[in-house]
């Protein structure tokens, strides 16, 4: 059950300014929302989670970071196994190369 408090008459709910944890881009909410993904990244996360829960087994697939060389296992088989880089330094890596979406 999920209880809602009305409004009072006359007043419009504010929005709300926030950043998304993701990429950094500003987007606006209700009051009565709790979002720390802007709609762009909350729909690919959605999609990478709806992906996962889908599929009953998992292949997981052993790599060694050649950027600092942590072995960690993936859930996908990346394209060149030789030049896979772990969550850590893709997550770094992909942060650099994305321009500043922020104004």
């Amino acid at each position: 059950m999920r209880v809602v408090k009305p409004a009072p008459r006359g007043e419009v709910p504010t929005l709300r300014e926030k950043t998304c944890s993701t990429c950094g881009a500003g987007f606006t909410l209700t009051p009565d929302q709790k979002f720390f993904l802007c709609p762009e990244c909350y729909a690919q996360e959605y999609r990478r989670n709806a992906k996962a829960r889908s599929s009953g087994t998992q292949v997981l697939t052993h790599i060694t970071c050649v950027a600092c060389g942590t072995s960690e296992y993936l859930s996908f088989v990346p394209q060149d196994a030789s030049q896979a880089l772990c969550k850590a330094c893709f997550g770094r890596q992909r942060r650099e190369q994305k321009p500043d979406r922020r104004h």
